[in-house]
């Protein structure tokens, strides 16, 4: 099975999970009542 899920993609979740890159941070958020997340930008 192939997800298209690259190298680059795996290192920024992981830079993402881990904290490390200080200009993207995780919202919870709900669309059409459905619980989801989105990945936004901080301007430091």
């Amino acid at each position: 099975m192939t997800t298209g899920i690259t190298g680059e993609h795996r290192r920024a979740f992981e830079a993402l999970a881990s904290g490390d890159d200080r200009t993207v941070a995780p919202f919870a958020v709900f669309v059409d009542g459905a619980p989801g997340n989105a990945d936004t930008a901080v301007n430091t």
